[in-house]
């Protein structure tokens, strides 16, 4: 009997559970250390202002803030010259591992093998992506980043966004690919939402206007 048989789709979920358990982990204790820093102000909040409410409030905020710079990015409109030089979806999972590999080893990213190009946040957050390169952005142990991809067939090329957030928790890195209605997520990596790690993406969204 084929090992595909033999996983039902609670295995699966309980995989990729497992995958994301680090993310959620990290984003509850920003949770807590804002807590803590929401009371040590505590004396000079209004008397009936709760901490928990106040944390409340401001976890509201940054998941707004992060659903908003992801919500925009929709399918790119290339040309044809553009849509030709697409890299392939399936080039994805290469990229995904060896920038996993290099930043477990050396805590950079693969520029040796792939090309990679900083990009100002504003310039992300508004899918301003040449088709051949792959941008991203750091703060600290955080990456972004973001490519388009060819998810049609090499004759009918059809354009489509990714973004994957590369996450250090202790000594090795985590990868989840951002959801959102014109992102592509590659399996069988895992995806999350931008409002699940609000905190952690907070140094790189676009400014508030």
């Amino acid at each position: 009997m084929l090992w595909e048989s033999l996983v039902s789709d609670g295995h699966v979920r309980a995989a990729r559970l497992r995958r994301l358990q680090p993310w959620f982990v990290g984003s509850g204790l920003l949770l807590i250390w804002v807590g803590a820093w929401v009371a040590s102000l505590a004396p000079g909040t209004r008397p009936e202002a709760s901490v928990a409410s106040i944390v409340q409030q401001r976890l509201a905020k940054a998941q707004t803030r992060a659903e908003a710079a992801v919500t925009p990015l929709q399918r790119p409109t290339l040309g044809a010259s553009e849509l030709a030089a697409l890299p392939p979806v399936a080039e994805l999972s290469e990229v995904i591992d060896a920038v996993l590999h290099s930043l477990d080893r050396s805590g950079e990213l693969p520029t040796d093998t792939f090309t990679f190009t900083e990009t100002e946040r504003d310039a992300l957050w508004k899918g301003d992506w040449h088709s051949e390169q792959l941008h991203y952005l750091k703060a600290g142990d955080l990456y972004v980043v973001a490519a388009n991809v060819n998810v049609g067939q090499p004759t009918r090329a059809q354009a489509a966004r990714w973004i994957g957030v590369f996450k250090k928790f202790g000594d090795k890195w985590q990868y989840g690919s951002l959801q959102g209605p014109g992102l592509y997520q590659p399996r069988p990596y895992p995806s999350l939402r931008a409002r699940d790690i609000p905190l952690s993406l907070a140094p790189l969204l676009p400014d508030e206007r």
